[in-house]
């Protein structure tokens, strides 16, 4: 890249700005950073995609591995004779 030290508009220099063959300052730099920015919302995409998928699974893991109460009546209750002597 060759660097621009021709004065701008209001007689100052440009500072030694890096320019690419066309001329334009920082137009490469312009396009990484929106491509970045674009690879960055993809991926944030992806994320919430990815824990949209772990909530469901862990809701639906919580709905099958749940236990419920059961009744048993009190003479189904067999209390073995040694714990009867120690209470």
């Amino acid at each position: 890249m060759a660097v621009d030290n021709r004065r701008n508009t209001n007689g100052r220099r440009n500072g030694g700005t890096a320019t690419n063959r066309s001329g334009s300052n920082n137009a490469v730099s312009g396009r990484k950073r929106a491509r970045r920015k674009q690879n960055k919302i993809i991926l944030f995409i992806f994320e919430i995609f990815v824990l949209v998928i772990m909530v469901m699974f862990l809701y639906g893991a919580l709905k099958v591995e749940k236990t419920g109460k059961i009744v048993i009546p009190e003479e189904d209750i067999i209390i073995n004779e040694t714990v009867k002597e120690y209470s």
